[in-house]
């Protein structure tokens, strides 16, 4: 099944509407409230078949994107709209921190952050950007050798994918750039680009990505990537 987002701006840009769909039929849809400094919340959760909770992980994965993108640093959900999708919640973050409402933190990365400062404070310090780029170079490697084991360790594997992750925010971080930011910037344009993977295969009669081979895939990302590109610039 080939899904869509329909995104609508409401109240002025404070609530945006977000409408999972295929061509055929609206399958759920999303209220994301604005209105707090830092925290968003869901308004509303609704399915056309209840039962399909992977529609909801969906839309709530949707939601805490555009949260993100507003910089909001908590994404909530009030007690009225918790049953029949508290499972859900809690597979994708949620907290239930009080009885009448479920809480998610948006910023797992500043911890990262907090760590790299902290570092810096102490006095480890790249001598430049070349030595922060080795060490994110090296990193990729560790995770090389990992992944040439055969079968791989999943827990090194893990580990080795951590300390790639932090190398690269600590050059970002080193470069000057506000990290989060980055990865929002990130997250937007790769939004972008699969949903214009999504129309892409639409129109070559595919329903999902599903059995099409590597050199497909390319191809329809190819002209995603091309067509997200012309659209941000309009």
């Amino acid at each position: 099944m080939m899904y869509y987002f329909d995104e609508q701006e409401e109240r002025g840009g404070k609530q945006i509407r977000l409408i999972l769909k295929t061509k055929e039929e609206v399958l759920g849809q999303i209220v994301l409230r604005l209105d707090e400094p830092d925290i968003a919340e869901i308004g509303m959760l609704l399915l056309n078949t209840p039962d399909k909770t992977a529609w909801a992980s969906l839309l709530l994965q949707r939601a805490a994107l555009h949260a993100l993108l507003h910089e909001k640093k908590f994404l909530k959900i009030e007690s009225a709209h918790m049953a029949p999708f508290e499972g859900v919640y809690q597979k994708e973050g949620f907290v239930k921190v009080a009885p009448s409402f479920f809480l998610k933190g948006l910023h797992p990365l500043e911890s990262l952050m907090d760590l790299d400062h902290a570092a810096r404070a102490l006095g480890f310090v790249w001598e430049g950007p070349q030595m922060a780029l080795e060490k994110v170079r090296e990193e990729t490697d560790e995770v090389a050798l990992e992944l040439a084991q055969s079968p791989y360790n999943i827990a090194a594997l893990e580990a080795e994918l951590g300390d790639l992750i932090f190398s690269t925010f600590s050059l970002g971080d080193f470069l000057g750039y506000e990290v989060s930011q980055v990865v929002l910037k990130g997250a937007r344009k790769f939004a972008s680009r699969m949903d214009a993977m999504r129309r892409v295969a639409d129109e070559n009669g595919a329903q999902s990505f599903k059995g099409q081979d590597a050199k497909t895939l390319l191809a329809w990302w190819a002209e995603a990537r091309v067509r997200a590109s012309a659209e941000a610039s309009l």
